[in-house]
């Protein structure tokens, strides 16, 4: 059962009825699913002798909360879904200081973890290999799904940028570049593309209205960043 077969059933009364169905063996696969791609990573530079590109999305340390700093099982829920902002921090749920505890816990736990994988990539690579660390979107604890003005948009969107960009493809990085840009500089660096660089913007919408975007680039660059 994947996760999307684990939301539907969560969204019946299942899990309340049937004994039958351990509500923490969603948890459990969850966390040997991302156990087993950290695991395998950096053994994928040195399986195959061909050129290859590899797309990688590990969902920690967004919520769910189940790795501990040392990657100990956590389990805070009691249904498994990936509910974070206010729909996490909520009464009756966790406090805004709770969140930043356990998000924390798992980043540790990443962190680590990641280091591992970067530097047995660099060992088992046979040549300089392009690496790209991108965060999807920050720690959302001060996010509210219904409203763009109430939401911290700059903790919501500020995100990790990290590039490993050999043979000069490092130059060509400058301030505020934002993953709409990521690949088209290393696309025109390395394989001789032409792409256009975009307007790196940032935009936010509400759970209700997912396609009505905000623009929110100036409440994040606070700090006078221009967009390219």
């Amino acid at each position: 059962m994947n996760e999307f077969h684990a939301g539907l059933r969560n969204a019946t009364p299942l899990p309340e009825m049937s004994g039958s169905v351990k509500r923490e063996d969603v948890f459990t696969r969850y966390r040997k699913h991302t156990l087993f791609v950290l695991d395998n990573l950096e053994k994928i530079a040195d399986k195959y002798e061909s050129p290859k590109f590899v797309f990688v999305h590990i969902e920690i340390p967004h919520p769910p909360f189940v790795f501990g700093p040392e990657g100990e099982s956590v389990q805070l829920e009691s249904r498994f879904n990936d509910h974070d902002g206010n729909w996490l921090v909520s009464r009756g749920r966790l406090t805004v200081e709770q969140y930043h505890k356990h998000y924390r816990d798992q980043i540790i736990f990443l962190n680590n973890r990641m280091k591992r994988v970067i530097n047995g990539i660099l060992d088992k690579s046979r040549r300089p290999p392009v690496m790209l660390i991108l965060g999807d979107h920050g720690p959302r604890s001060r996010l509210v799904w219904e409203s763009a003005e109430m939401t911290d948009v700059k903790e919501c969107l500020t995100m990790l940028n990290a590039y490993y960009l050999p043979e000069g493809g490092a130059k060509l990085l400058y301030p505020g570049i934002s993953p709409v840009n990521s690949f088209r500089v290393v696309f025109n660096h390395y394989f001789g593309a032409n792409l256009e660089l975009l307007p790196d913007r940032s935009y936010f919408s509400t759970a209700k209205y997912l396609y009505k975007f905000y623009d929110v680039t100036d409440r994040i660059r606070k700090d006078g960043t221009k967009s390219k």
